[in-house]
């Protein structure tokens, strides 16, 4: 019996142990800083660097937690998919956002689109002009999310002006490109935004003026 009970009690040791090197991993990028990762200025727009061949991704960010050093050596390297893997596994540990920024943007500049639009993501509303020029690059290279999200800006006039009728379309079209429920389904509630703003518009329009009204009733 004891035998059989120390099997799920090794799974979850090396879990931990999994858990244990990409926080270590992250926690010597953040504290070195390599001129390789850490070489251009903080809020330097995704934008910019965006290449005009996209290339695949092939894997996420479980590989790096199972191997960081592999990851950190091919990003370091000029290995798109394993900066970019590599991010998305730094990204949700605590304290090394700058740094999983950084590691977005290499992988952005070294083809990954959807780096790009996850390190735009990240920026402030003061830096919603980058943020819609990058969105509107990477819809343009067919990402899904990057359109999603250029289609919430439009719809809510955030950092350009509205245009619902291009929102409705590349909400639409993110979703066409996902071809899953659930992102389907934020794209739907979106759409709905857009239903109750449209309506609103037209009852602005048609609302008689309050002036004409009184003189009616008289």
């Amino acid at each position: 019996m004891d035998r059989f009970l120390c099997i799920p009690i090794l799974l979850l040791a090396a879990g931990c142990t999994a858990a244990q090197d990409i926080e270590q991993a992250a926690e010597k990028l953040t504290r070195e800083q390599p001129k390789w990762l850490f070489n251009g200025p903080e809020n330097a727009c995704p934008a910019d660097v965006m290449t005009d061949y996209p290339m695949p991704v092939r894997y996420l960010g479980e590989v790096c937690v199972e191997n960081p050093k592999k990851c950190v050596d091919g990003c370091k390297a000029g290995n798109a998919n394993d900066c970019f893997a590599l991010a998305l596994a730094v990204e949700p540990l605590r304290g090394h956002t700058k740094t999983a920024d950084r590691l977005f943007y290499r992988a952005c500049s070294l083809g990954i689109v959807s780096a790009c639009s996850n390190r735009a993501a990240s920026m402030n509303a003061a830096e919603s002009a980058c943020q819609v020029r990058t969105y509107e690059k990477a819809c343009n290279r067919s990402d899904p999310w990057a359109c999603l999200t250029l289609g919430m800006y439009l719809a809510r006039g955030m950092g350009v002006e509205r245009d619902l009728p291009r929102a409705r379309r590349l909400i639409t079209e993110s979703c066409e490109l996902v071809d899953d429920e659930e992102w389907c389904g934020y794209g739907l509630d979106m759409l709905m935004e857009i239903d109750r703003i449209e309506k609103k518009q037209r009852e602005r329009m048609i609302a008689p003026d309050a002036g004409s009204d009184s003189q009616l009733r008289r």
